[in-house]
């Protein structure tokens, strides 16, 4: 099991609760369950205030619904969803160690997107007013110059018509 973020967002100490959200162990993680810091929304419902790095289908400001558990609460399922889409990407080994990485992600921090990681992992929350279309060509750029490998984990945009 991963061990949940140890600090709050910055902006966002007081007033979070911990959430677990169950994972399938047979994928390429290998976690059995991920973390994250979310508000009580009232009721059983909390919203995520962390970017998930291995739980596909979930997003920064998703409300879920929880039970308790101890140490923290056990998501159920999405209640509502923020709007916010998130990828993945695994930073190359040669990046890294180069620190040339940092002006591909520039472009996509102009645009609004934001970061968390552990080690050469990366979770990238897309906002909902940032055009996530602009934002997955900023990714597959890097993914062309062997920056990282990037992976969609959920597409909470709204579908264009």
């Amino acid at each position: 099991m991963s061990e949940p973020y140890r600090d709050p967002p910055p902006g966002l100490e007081g007033g979070l609760v911990k959430v677990m959200i169950e994972l399938p162990r047979a994928e390429w993680h290998k976690h059995g369950a991920e973390w994250l810091w979310a508000e009580h929304w009232g009721m059983n419902l909390y919203r995520l205030r962390n970017t998930p790095l291995y739980a596909e289908g979930f997003s920064y400001g998703d409300v879920v619904e929880a039970r308790p558990v101890e140490g923290g609460f056990i998501v159920q399922r999405v209640a509502r969803r923020g709007g916010h889409s998130t990828y993945v990407f695994l930073l190359s080994k040669e990046a890294a160690e180069s620190h040339g990485w940092p002006k591909f992600w520039q472009p996509l921090e102009e645009l609004g997107c934001r970061y968390e990681s552990r080690g050469r992992l990366y979770a990238v929350d897309v906002p909902p007013e940032v055009d996530v279309h602009k934002a997955y060509q900023l990714l597959e750029a890097g993914e062309k110059a062997g920056v990282w490998g990037f992976q969609e984990q959920h597409y909470g945009h709204p579908r264009k018509q």
